[in-house]
C-alpha cells in the first residue's frame, strides 16, 4: 500500500488508534486458532499520488493480474482455497488498486498469507479481518445493484456519497452487476456513519463482528519488510507448505 494515510489492500479501511509496527510483532507469537471466515486486503500499488480514476483503470493492468495470481498461490501453500477479487481501496484524497481475498483460515495462516504478499509487493501495511463471535472490530458490506452500467464508472459516485457519510476509507469490489463495498471498522466506531450511508444508498448493509490488525509499518516500507519478515519466518518454522503449486 502506498499512501501514509490509508494502505490497503487496501481495503478501505479505517485504523483507529493501532500501532502497525506493534501489531505485526505480536502476530509473531500468536497462539492458533480455530478456522474462520477470513479477509486480506493486499495491494500491489506503491505510488503515493495515486487518484481514484487511475486505481479504477490499474485493476486491468498486469500488475494487478499478477498479483491476484499470487494471492492464489499462496492460498495453495497455506493448503486454504481463497476467493480473490479485484478491488479499489479508496479514501478522501487517494486510491489505489487492490485485492480482497477470502478463506477459511486461522489466525496465524490469514496473517502469514497476507505478510507474505505485503512483503512481496513491498507494501507498508496490508490488512487482515476475521470473523467471529465476538470482537471489537467489525466488518460492514454494502451491496450496490448497478445493473447493465458499467460499474467502473459508478464507483467515484458511491465515493462521493460515502464522503458525504463521513465514511473516509473503503474497498470497492466491483463484480457480476453489482459493487460491493467493505468497510473495516477495528475500533467499533463506524456505526451511525455506516447507517448513514446505507440510507443515502437506499441499502442495508451487512455488519459481521470480529478481530483484525493492519501488519506493517504504515511509516516505514522497510521497516514493514522486517515486519513481514517475522511473521513469515514465524509461521514457516512452525508449518509445513505444500510445495506443488504453481509458481505466480
Amino acid at each position: 500500500m502506498a499512501t501514509k494515510r490509508c494502505p490497503t489492500l487496501f481495503l478501505l479501511i479505517l485504523l483507529l488508534g493501532l500501532d502497525l509496527t506493534a501489531a505485526g510483532q505480536q502476530g509473531v507469537s500468536r497462539k492458533p486458532t480455530a478456522r474462520v471466515i477470513s479477509y486480506g486486503f493486499v495491494s500491489p500499488n506503491t505510488r503515493e499520488d495515486l487518484k481514484l480514476e487511475e486505481a479504477i483503470r490499474n485493476l486491468d493492468s498486469d500488475h494487478e493480474g499478477r498479483l491476484v495470481d499470487h494471492a492464489r498461490t499462496v492460498a495453495c501453500r497455506v493448503r486454504v482455497i481463497a476467493e480473490v477479487r479485484r478491488a479499489v481501496g479508496n479514501w478522501a484524497d487517494g486510491a489505489e488498486n487492490s485485492t480482497v481475498f477470502r478463506a477459511f483460515a486461522d489466525e496465524s495462516t490469514i496473517r502469514y498469507a497476507t505478510a507474505t504478499l505485503g512483503s512481496s509487493w513491498r507494501q507498508k501495511a496490508v490488512l487482515y479481518f476475521q470473523r467471529r463471535r465476538q470482537g471489537k472490530a467489525r466488518l460492514y458490506l454494502i451491496t450496490i445493484r448497478a445493473g447493465q452500467r458499467d460499474l467502473k464508472s459508478v464507483i467515484p459516485r458511491l465515493a462521493r456519497t460515502l464522503d458525504q457519510a463521513g465514511i473516509a476509507f473503503r474497498t470497492f469490489v466491483p463484480t457480476n452487476g453489482r459493487v460491493l463495498i467493505y468497510v473495516v471498522d477495528l475500533g467499533n466506531e463506524l456505526r451511525a456513519p455506516v447507517r448513514t450511508a446505507a440510507q443515502l444508498l437506499h441499502a442495508r448493509p451487512s455488519v459481521y463482528v470480529g478481530s483484525g490488525a493492519f501488519i506493517g509499518d504504515d511509516n516505514d516500507r522497510d521497516r514493514a519488510q522486517q515486519v513481514f519478515a517475522a511473521e513469515i519466518k514465524s509461521y514457516e518454522s512452525q508449518h509445513s507448505l505444500n510445495k506443488h503449486c504453481k509458481s505466480h
